[in-house]
């Protein structure tokens, strides 16, 4: 892996670079989550693709996109640098964002749009968290629960402009921020707490043919604490999609 610093109407975003292979993806992390929480994935990823990680953690910055469209530009721009023409994969709100994109996505439990009020959203965080320090998300679980939750707390409190608009501005209708992909696979857990299955029905329901949802038993952070899962899943979605 190496790392080099791309620079964004003044944002100075790191990306890093596993691999070396002629096929290309774009790994997009979930909102405000470092990129090594997925090195174990990425790792195995990397024995067949060359894979480019923008960082857009919280630990790493002070400043980042407010509102969707913002994080998309950014993430056209480095797609369109680093790896043009590449198959993005998304976790979470990156999922979201890969789909937004246009291009061949791979989404893995996608954040959407959902107008859900904020202390219910938290509640249903703070179950997912529960779930981690108990243990019942494998041993990486607990580790990745404590670093997270340190990271989203200091972020709010230093800097809550890089935490809140973003988080707010998916408290809509499912309407809002439909996928623009007409060649996806969206690998949907059936045990997501973020969202209840109703929420996803009616987000994609809506969208146009050519995503594909395949139901996966997991919880929602499954692309970080099952790695072999994440590099299995990409591997097929990927030959789908080509």
């Amino acid at each position: 892996m190496h790392t080099q610093r791309y620079d964004f109407h003044g944002l100075d975003v790191p990306i890093q670079t596993w691999g070396s292979s002629s096929e290309t993806l774009v790994f997009l992390t979930g909102l405000g989550i470092h990129p090594q929480h997925y090195w174990r994935g990425i790792h195995l990823l990397a024995d067949r693709f060359r894979v480019v990680i923008p960082d857009l953690s919280f630990r790493s910055h002070r400043k980042l996109p407010s509102s969707p469209g913002d994080y998309l530009n950014l993430v056209t721009e480095v797609s369109r640098r680093f790896a043009p023409g590449a198959a993005l994969v998304g976790h979470s709100f990156g999922a979201l964002l890969a789909l937004l994109h246009g291009g061949p996505a791979i989404a893995c439990a996608p954040t959407i749009p959902t107008p859900v009020a904020l202390p219910r959203m938290i509640g249903r965080a703070a179950r997912q968290q529960l779930r981690a320090y108990l243990g019942l998300e494998g041993w990486y679980g607990c580790r990745y629960a404590a670093m997270v939750m340190t990271d989203y707390l200091r972020a709010a409190v230093t800097h809550p402009s890089i935490v809140f608009p973003i988080i707010q501005s998916l408290n809509q209708p499912s309407s809002a921020f439909q996928s623009q992909s007409q060649h996806a696979i969206v690998f949907q857990s059936s045990k997501d707490e973020f969202h209840r299955p109703e929420e996803y029905a009616t987000y994609f329901g809506r969208n146009p043919t050519g995503v594909r949802i395949i139901p996966v038993l997991e919880y929602h952070d499954w692309p970080i604490n099952c790695p072999q899962r994440l590099m299995e899943r990409v591997n097929f979605a990927f030959d789908e999609l080509s």
